[in-house]
């Protein structure tokens, strides 16, 4: 474990990985969550992005609650661009701890995004019955977006970027009355503290 941890020290990466490998071989558990994060580290350095999610996978394999690992894969899946994995890696955090503030952004930002363009994508589409689809489609994540939205704002009232998030939402859900009034809390500059009253789905 120390040769890889000078071996890291010194740049010689292959090296370090190499000892970092052979230690985990041995089933010696007091270094093992060190060398997963050392490991980690290098991968990332790399930009070896499939060798690190198969380390991070390991290390959350055996440390589940770990949330560490779990972020360090969030991000392994927002550089690679993998949406279905983001939120999957998200929602594993949210298993281990429904509230986290550090990913529920994330997440409605996500599902608002992915919603947006689903309608964009069927902006062009002239039948009636095949654009209600389309909105249909869309409606799950922007529900999904308005809640996480309205979650994250019962913690952070005043924030305006999670309320500018929020009216977002509402526009495309031609929520018209909830829009107005949203978008004078942010132009007055107040909380919206009153306003986040949980609506029924």
């Amino acid at each position: 474990y120390y040769a890889a941890v000078s071996a890291y020290n010194l740049q010689k990466y292959s090296q370090a990985l190499k000892y970092f490998q052979e230690y985990l071989s041995t089933g010696t558990d007091t270094q093992q969550k060190d060398c997963y994060v050392y490991m980690n580290m290098i991968y990332q350095s790399q930009k070896n992005y499939s060798e690190q999610e198969r380390v991070l996978e390991e290390a959350i394999a055996k440390y589940p609650v770990s949330l560490d690992f779990l972020y360090n894969l969030v991000n392994v899946h927002i550089a690679t661009n993998n949406m279905p994995k983001l939120l999957s890696a998200i929602d594993r955090i949210l298993e281990v701890d429904p509230n986290n503030d550090k990913v529920l952004p994330i997440k409605a930002r996500i599902n608002f995004n992915v919603a947006t363009e689903i309608v964009n994508n069927g902006a062009t589409i002239a039948n009636d019955t095949e654009y209600a689809l389309v909105r249909q489609r869309a409606s799950g994540y922007l529900l999904d977006a308005k809640d996480l939205f309205l979650k994250i704002l019962e913690k952070e009232p005043s924030s305006k970027m999670y309320m500018q998030g929020l009216a977002g939402v509402y526009q495309y859900m031609d929520m018209k009355s909830e829009y107005e009034v949203l978008m004078k809390i942010i132009t007055d500059g107040a909380s919206c503290l009153l306003y986040t009253s949980p609506s029924p789905r």
